[in-house]
């Protein structure tokens, strides 16, 4: 009597046991590509594209198409989340900040740039990550049809490292890319080891709505097995992100830097995030759960961990209109 007919008391997605093969396209002939070799970049001129690869930092640093800039700063290697309260019971600066350390000194040591085909060019960048011992490559495909493919691969070189927060990169578009649709578990954030109540859907909204406003600011916004997310302008105008085969992504205005704790007594609040002039992006291969057991000293479990061994992730950018 207390409930009207048809209210909804449980719900549940399951996945059914048959895989969905897609048909290949017809391949088709990549619109030629002209490679130039700067003193401190590569430019890559397509037919109405053009992408600029910085030598300093190993990594895309513009992508111009018919007159319109798509990205602000490029990926970058990252290894880093921000705290969330857990993380802080259980230590996780002492634990595992080593990885902050790497992140926030990655340098390339070598980029090269080889033109494969008429329509194909191949950036490759090199790092080592001397604190951990270990080595990590990004390779940048870019083809006649203005899509760049990211590879990022990473070899570890020491034992018994701690465990990462993530493996990803860490990037930003301009401000107005504000317009977010994305093919994975939502509508609300959700993490590895917290995504049972989040369905696999297309979802769409302003990027300002993905973040959560907790009073203690700290690691927000994250949606698991995506497929694809689109960010485009006011004018309709952006770029597609396509996992191969999933990802994990967060858009937020916001940068990893303004949730974390720099240190044990960097305490933040609510009025310390102000939007900031882009939209930062997270895009990983995995992130490691939020754990929770408790929230003083309780880790992740091991099958939500993010083991410090050998990784390779891909994803593709396209422009979209």
């Amino acid at each position: 009597p207390f409930l009207p007919a048809g209210f909804e008391v449980a719900h549940e997605q399951f996945k059914l046991g048959i895989e969905y093969v897609s048909t290949k396209p017809e391949e088709k002939q990549l619109a030629a590509l002209r490679l130039n070799d700067f003193t401190d970049r590569y430019i890559v001129e397509g037919e109405n594209f053009t992408i600029t690869f910085d030598k300093t930092t190993g990594t895309l640093s513009g992508y111009e198409i018919n007159g319109i800039q798509l990205i602000q700063k490029g990926p970058q290697v990252n290894f880093w989340r921000p705290l969330n309260d857990n993380d802080k019971g259980s230590n996780m600066l002492k634990r595992l900040g080593i990885w902050r350390e790497v992140s926030r000194e990655i340098k390339p040591v070598s980029m090269e740039a080889f033109q494969a085909e008429v329509g194909k060019i191949l950036i490759t960048s090199k790092f080592n990550l001397e604190k951990v011992h270990s080595a990590q490559t990004v390779i940048f495909i870019v083809t006649g049809d203005g899509k760049v493919e990211v590879s990022g691969s990473f070899k570890a070189g020491a034992e018994k490292l701690p465990d990462m927060p993530r493996f990803g990169m860490r990037w930003e578009l301009p401000v107005n890319f504000d317009n977010l649709e994305y093919y994975g578990r939502g509508p609300q954030e959700n993490y590895v080891d917290r995504n049972r109540s989040a369905f696999v859907g297309i979802y769409s909204g302003k990027v300002a709505d993905q973040y959560f406003n907790y009073v203690r600011p700290q690691e927000n916004g994250y949606k698991t097995d995506v497929r694809w997310f689109e960010l485009r302008n006011e004018n309709g105008v952006g770029i597609r992100v396509s996992g191969q085969p999933l990802i994990g992504f967060s858009a937020l205005h916001n940068p990893i830097e303004d949730f974390d704790m720099e240190n044990e007594k960097d305490f933040r609040h609510i009025s310390d995030i102000v939007k900031k002039d882009g939209v930062f992006l997270c895009t990983d291969l995995k992130m490691m759960g939020l754990a929770g057991d408790d929230s003083w000293g309780a880790t992740p479990y091991p099958q939500y961990s993010v083991p410090a061994k050998d990784y390779q992730f891909s994803f593709t950018i396209e422009p979209v209109f």
